[in-house]
């Protein structure tokens, strides 16, 4: 099991931002400001997704590494108005110190997804079809959790496939990233990961049982609404 005590990455190539350069990022309407980013892989990944996804966003958003509890990924202003900035972009703030540093990604495209929420509700409302709504508080944030999917997992979906409601939100997904199955982005995160990340076999299995985990939570609280709402 990963310790949080332990580096996470390689202290031979990416430990640490100090005496380097931390410019801020842009990226269409996405503006990244990395300097409190722990290490080269929070940055270089975080650019990558966001340079991946910003063609979709149409809002200005800031995203941003920030302390906080080991078990708090982040959030999104979307959600916390308090948080918003005085130009009222959706802030996003990414926890460096995360216990799982392995998960950011999924975490980052979750708060990301937020920001997708709107048009994707548009969307949705053009085609006339039931679909999933954007969260429930009793359960999820679907919108956010089935973007981050999409694009990390995407074949995991199938689970998905008998589900009418889902599936329809699936295809609205699809039509606004207009059929970018993100395959690239993945290939990029997978091998950033693979050259940094130090596991030995054990290591390797038990981080793959908790990734599963991670996604299967997102279809275990769509079943639970799905069920409530029978």
């Amino acid at each position: 099991m990963f310790n949080p005590e332990k580096p996470i990455f390689n202290n031979s190539k990416s430990s640490t931002t100090e005496n380097r350069s931390v410019e801020k990022y842009e990226s269409g309407n996405i503006t990244f400001f990395p300097e409190d980013a722990k290490n080269d892989i929070q940055i270089e990944t975080a650019k990558k997704i966001i340079e991946a996804i910003s063609p979709y966003i149409e809002t200005n958003v800031h995203v941003r590494y920030k302390r906080m509890k080991p078990e708090n990924p982040g959030f999104n202003s979307k959600l916390n108005p308090e948080f918003r900035d005085e130009n009222y972009h959706d802030s996003i703030a990414i926890n460096s110190d995360y216990q799982y540093q392995d998960e950011l990604p999924f975490f980052l495209l979750h708060e990301l997804g937020h920001s997708l929420e709107e048009k994707l509700e548009k969307i949705i409302k053009e085609k006339g079809v039931e679909a999933l709504p954007a969260e429930d508080d009793n359960y999820a944030d679907f919108y956010a959790d089935l973007i981050a999917v999409y694009i990390l997992k995407p074949e995991l979906l199938k689970k998905l496939k008998d589900i009418p409601i889902c599936q329809n939100t699936l295809s609205a997904i699809q039509e606004m990233f207009q059929n970018n199955d993100f395959k690239e982005l993945r290939m990029k995160l997978n091998e950033a990961f693979g050259q940094e990340v130090a596991l030995d076999d054990k290591q390797k299995i038990e981080r793959e049982k908790r990734l599963a985990k991670l996604f299967e939570r997102v279809f275990s609280k769509i079943n639970e609404y799905i069920q409530h709402k029978k």
